[in-house]
């Protein structure tokens, strides 16, 4: 885990909720060409 100021480092047992967490998010997220085209629609949108 990281913050603005230093670095805390987790292991074993105590990082699998971090580990499921994050599993979670990468299931979720879109494929590098879903989110450029997710990205430009968004910059189509600001410039109406």
């Amino acid at each position: 885990m990281e913050n603005a100021g230093s670095s805390t480092y987790v292991e074993g047992d105590v990082a699998a909720p971090f580990e499921r967490a994050y599993e979670r998010i990468r299931a979720t997220a879109l494929s590098v060409e879903d989110s450029l085209v997710r990205i430009a629609e968004l910059e189509e949108g600001l410039r109406r």
